[in-house]
């Protein structure tokens, strides 16, 4: 992994100081990627800032843990 826990911890720290207004307007979104943030489903809006703050792989990781767990007690 390229990111170490205390950045991400410090990012997340952040971001959740930040009320809604201020993070979109806080981020630097794609060509048309902001239309899409403002409008879009709370999953689209998950997966852009899971993006954004550079956690896909400890979202994997974390889901991952939770389907082998899920699978152990079910099997």
């Amino acid at each position: 992994m390229g990111h170490r826990s205390g950045d991400t911890n410090s990012n997340l720290e952040k971001v959740n100081q930040l009320d809604y207004d201020m993070f979109v307007n806080s981020q630097m979104f794609g060509q048309g990627d902001a239309g899409k943030f403002l409008t879009g489903t709370d999953k689209i809006k998950k997966e852009m800032m899971i993006s954004m703050l550079k956690l896909d792989n400890i979202v994997d990781g974390c889901l991952e843990l939770v389907r082998a767990k899920k699978s152990a007690q079910n099997g």
